[in-house]
């Protein structure tokens, strides 16, 4: 199947959404992104990687229901920022308690 973005998952098919409505490049692009995260993700997310993740996953499919769009390009940068926000996180507090102990 070729990209045709003007017809992405009009029926909201989650098989339609989760592969990009079969066009190969995006699949590649964006689950090579997920892959590349997923161990990170695991070490910033620790025992609740599973519950995040699952979140991320149920909003991205149910936003592009409604939105009649296709594509995981919204679960990895969730990821990306719920491992940012981590990280600010832990720096955050780490830098305080040095700075008022």
């Amino acid at each position: 199947m070729s990209c045709n973005f003007d017809t992405d998952c009009p029926d909201g098919k989650i098989a339609c959404i989760l592969t990009y409505n079969g066009c190969g490049q995006d699949i590649a692009i964006n689950y090579a992104l997920l892959a590349t995260q997923a161990p990170a993700f695991y070490m910033c997310a620790g025992s609740y990687t599973v519950p995040v993740f699952a979140f991320f996953a149920i909003f991205q499919v149910v936003l592009c229901m409604l939105a009649h769009c296709s594509g995981v390009s919204v679960v990895w940068c969730a990821i990306l920022g719920y491992c940012g926000a981590v990280a600010y996180k832990a720096r955050y507090w780490t830098t305080r308690k040095r700075t008022h102990s």
